[in-house]
């Protein structure tokens, strides 16, 4: 199963950004749920700090390593992050 976050809707498929990072074309009939975005929710880092949504964080590993972006989705242990550089 995937996860991921609507960038944008059209008449027959919506395009969306997935868990990995990578742009999808996502046909209607293929979306199986909606979550609804709680700002309650929080995680933890490496450093055990907390992280909210609206929260600023840097990647330190990976292929995003060294960007900064504002947490706008947070499902399980997969952050989504906007970057103004980005979108």
């Amino acid at each position: 199963k995937n996860v991921g976050v609507v960038l944008q809707v059209f008449d027959d498929y919506l395009k969306v950004i997935n868990d990995e990072g990578n742009l999808d074309n996502v046909k209607l009939g293929v979306i199986n749920k909606k979550f609804q975005k709680d700002r309650r929710v929080s995680v933890f880092d490496a450093h055990h700090n907390t992280l909210h949504l609206e929260n600023m964080v840097k990647c330190v590993q990976g292929r995003l390593q060294n960007r900064v972006g504002t947490i706008k989705f947070i499902f399980k242990n997969t952050l989504f992050l906007q970057n103004k550089e980005f979108f």
